[in-house]
C-alpha cells in the first residue's frame, strides 16, 4: 500500500512520496503545472533508473548489448513524461553526480532522434561540469548543479519554477532550501510518482502569488465585543513563503 506525506510550508515545498502504488493512467502534463513550472530536474541512477550505473561502472559501450529498458525505473512514463513537458516548452534536464557519457547513451536509447530537441547537452549536469570529478557527491547536493541548468536553459532565475526529482533526501532537502519544488522518491521516478506529484504540486501554487505588501489589504477583523475581556484579534494567516516547518518530519 502506497503512503504519502502532504506537501508542508511553499519555502520547504519537499513533497514526499512513499512506497510504490498501482498505475491507473497514462502520465498526463495537467496545464496547472505548465502554469507553475519552468523546468523539471531528473536525478539518474536510483531516480530514472532502478539501478546505480556509476557504482556497477557501466561504461557507454556496454549500454547497447544489455537489457538497457531493463535498467530504467518505469522506462513508458518517463519517455512519456520528458515528452510531454517539452511539447509544452518545459525545459527537461538532469543532475547527477555520475557520468555524463554514460547518462547521455542512456537517453541515446530512448529519445533517438529526438535527443538533440529533448535532451541537449547543456540539459545534462554532472560534477564535471562545476569543476568537480564525477562519481563525487557535492556539499550542496544538487544545488550547484540546479543553478547552471538554470542558466544553461536560459531560464529566469527562480528556483521555485523548478521541479526536482531525487530519490535521496539530503538531496531533496538542500534544494528545498532554495526554493526549488523538490520530490523524495526513494523507490525511483514512476507513473504513480508523476500523478502524485501533478496531484500534490498545486497545494503550494500560492507560493507564485505576489508579494503580501502587493496583494489588496485584507478585510479588517471583527471587533471584540464589548466587555469581553478575553478577546483576540481574529485574522487568520495561512502558510508563508518563509515557513520554518521541517520539510523532512
Amino acid at each position: 500500500m502506497a503512503a504519502s506525506k502532504s506537501p508542508v510550508g511553499a519555502g520547504s515545498a519537499v513533497v514526499y512520496h512513499h512506497g510504490a502504488a498501482v498505475a491507473t493512467a497514462k502520465p498526463l502534463v495537467p496545464d496547472s503545472l505548465v502554469k507553475m513550472l519552468k523546468a523539471v530536474v531528473f536525478d539518474f541512477d536510483l531516480t530514472v533508473l532502478r539501478i546505480h550505473s556509476f557504482s556497477a561502472r557501466i561504461e557507454p559501450d556496454m549500454i547497447a548489448s544489455r537489457a538497457w529498458e531493463k535498467d530504467f525505473a518505469d522506462l513508458k512514463a518517463f519517455e512519456a513524461v520528458c515528452k510531454g513537458l517539452a511539447a509544452r516548452d518545459v525545459r527537461v534536464a538532469i543532475a547527477s553526480f555520475g557520468r555524463k557519457d554514460v547518462i547521455t547513451e542512456y537517453l541515446k536509447r530512448v529519445f533517438g532522434d529526438e535527443m538533440d530537441e529533448i535532451f541537449p547537452p547543456e540539459a545534462i549536469c554532472t560534477p564535471a561540469d562545476v569543476g568537480s570529478v564525477d562519481g563525487h557527491a557535492l556539499p550542496d547536493g544538487k544545488n550547484t548543479q540546479i543553478g547552471v541548468l538554470m542558466k544553461s536553459m536560459g531560464i529566469a532565475d527562480d528556483p521555485r519554477r523548478i521541479l526536482f526529482f531525487d530519490d535521496d533526501r539530503a538531496n531533496c532537502s538542500k534544494a528545498a532550501a532554495i526554493g526549488v519544488l523538490s520530490f523524495f522518491c526513494p523507490k525511483h521516478f514512476t507513473e504513480p510518482t508523476w500523478t502524485l506529484a501533478c496531484t500534490k504540486l498545486p497545494a503550494v501554487e500560492g507560493m507564485f502569488q505576489r508579494p503580501p505588501a502587493a496583494r489588496a489589504a485584507p478585510a479588517p477583523a471583527p471587533a471584540p465585543a464589548a466587555g469581553d475581556a478575553g478577546a483576540t484579534e481574529s485574522a487568520q494567516h495561512g502558510l508563508a513563503p518563509s515557513s520554518t516547518e521541517d520539510p523532512c518530519e
